[in-house]
């Protein structure tokens, strides 16, 4: 994942803070078993383009509902355990 695409930074401030947030991110993703890491990764694209609830859920042999209660529960223990709640959207 390119940390710098995601959006334009024109200060130094603004690309320290975006690398710490990266950081913060991959720290989370850590803490998280591995379906729900492939949940979060697919979801948000970070490994290419984003994926729909559907398509992840044929990836994983469950149905798109199912995707979706992963990757909240995904995010919301990457908020408690990775410590993002300063990030919450």
């Amino acid at each position: 994942m390119d940390r710098h695409a995601v959006a334009p930074v024109s200060s130094p401030e603004e690309v320290l803070d975006a690398d710490r947030r990266a950081a913060a991110v991959e720290r989370a993703l850590g803490r998280i078993s591995p379906r729900h890491q492939y949940v979060v990764r697919a979801r948000m694209g970070f490994d290419g383009p984003p994926m729909t609830y559907k398509s992840i859920g044929a990836e994983l042999g469950v149905c798109g509902q199912r995707a979706r209660q992963m990757e909240h529960d995904a995010l919301r223990r990457m908020r408690l355990q990775g410590g993002l709640w300063e990030y919450r959207a």
